[in-house]
């Protein structure tokens, strides 16, 4: 015989919200925390892409091996298209709410 799955009623409670990336969740203003963490993704995209530059020059003086540059521009790629899809989403999405009708 089998017990039925009953529905869970209690809410789950979180002791502090979650991070997303490098996001410091200090106790900022309502609606400020989407914008930081677009801000700090491009920041990142950026710092990434400075990275992977600086890696092709140490390469080009025969510091650094071409797996170690070839993953960090990788890695750059990476995180511009993360950057570039949730700026593109995000711009799609307030298009379609300035688009509905009241």
């Amino acid at each position: 015989m089998t017990t039925p799955i009953t529905a869970v009623t209690t809410p789950i409670q979180t002791s502090s919200p979650l991070n997303v990336g490098t996001l410091n969740n200090t106790s900022a203003k309502p609606g400020a925390y989407f914008g930081d963490l677009l801000k700090n993704l491009g920041s990142e995209a950026l710092q990434s892409n400075k990275h992977a530059e600086e890696m092709a020059h140490a390469y080009a003086n025969g510091q650094v091996d071409l797996t170690d540059l070839s993953f960090q521009f990788s890695n750059a790629n990476l995180h511009f298209n993360t950057f570039r899809t949730i700026l593109s989403e995000t711009v799609q999405a307030v298009r379609e709410v300035t688009q509905m009708q009241i």
